[in-house]
């Protein structure tokens, strides 16, 4: 069984070991090629990378299913067309959308969209677990990236408690890798602290998650950052943005989820009745 070859040192052992061998070489690499410094973050969404640089291109692939030609030659034909035509081959595409669900077909995933984020720990850890995405990567856990105090913390007049957690988690911390627990200290962070990572998804996640983390009631912090993902990728695909018509930038985010969490109460008080 898998189990069984999972303990076996020429197995699971071996795989493990090369794991942890290649990670500790990578590692020395980037300890003497890069500096050990924090750098600050004026923008917490950057795309780093996209593909195509020209959406239209998408069209010989949304086109290839219903054609016996090869791509090379749908892409030789689709070149002739004007911009309009182009355009409308992509509409088409998207169809008459009826709800979030309705999403187009596997062509969408031939565009890629590459992000590097700064956000809270809380914030990564609902996005995290979206798993139509490539290059998934995120750097330890530190304090040194900071925090933000919510405004409901403030409203409650809970501030200095609040900030009081951060105190003790950096102190932790800090005594931790101090004292050579570099690992270990990733357990002294917070779900508030902000954390640096990297994901790559297609077009075609870019609708569901887009959509999907924009419902007004949504959490706020991720809610805001894909508004922020949103914007960006329509700066450059603005045709594919336009697309995602149920990406929801109106409600204000704080309203729309005490109004789900005061439905939600009124249901568990009716079964009590």
């Amino acid at each position: 069984t898998f189990l069984e070859r999972a303990d076996k040192p020429e197995r699971g052992g071996a795989t493990v070991a090369y794991r942890a061998n290649t990670y500790a070489s990578v590692k020395a690499q980037a300890d003497k090629l890069l500096p050990k410094t924090y750098t600050s973050f004026q923008d917490p969404v950057t795309l780093t990378d996209f593909w195509p640089r020209n959406e239209l291109d998408l069209a010989a692939d949304i086109l290839y299913e219903h054609s016996s030609l090869s791509l090379q030659e749908i892409r030789i034909a689709i070149d002739k067309l004007s911009v309009k035509k182009k355009q409308a081959v992509l509409t088409n595409y998207f169809g008459e959308r009826l709800n979030r669900r309705h999403k187009p077909g596997r062509a969408l995933e031939k565009a890629h969209y590459s992000w590097d984020i700064v956000c809270d720990y809380g914030i990564f850890r609902d996005l995290q677990r979206h798993r139509m995405v490539d290059d998934m990567q995120w750097q330890f856990l530190t304090p040194r990236y900071g925090y933000e105090v919510p405004q409901l913390v403030e409203d409650a007049g809970l501030t200095d408690d609040f900030e009081k957690c951060f105190e003790i988690s950096l102190e932790l911390y800090s005594t931790l890798q101090a004292n050579g627990f570099e690992l270990e200290a990733q357990y002294a962070v917070l779900l508030g602290h902000k954390m640096r990572w990297k994901v790559t998804y297609n077009a075609r996640e870019a609708f569901h998650l887009h959509e999907l983390r924009t419902t007004p009631h949504g959490h706020p912090g991720y809610r805001k950052l894909v508004m922020q993902m949103h914007e960006k990728l329509a700066g450059v695909h603005p045709l594919l943005a336009s697309g995602m018509i149920f990406v929801n930038t109106d409600e204000d985010p704080a309203l729309t989820r005490l109004a789900a969490e005061r439905a939600t109460q009124f249901k568990l008080e009716q079964l009590d009745k």
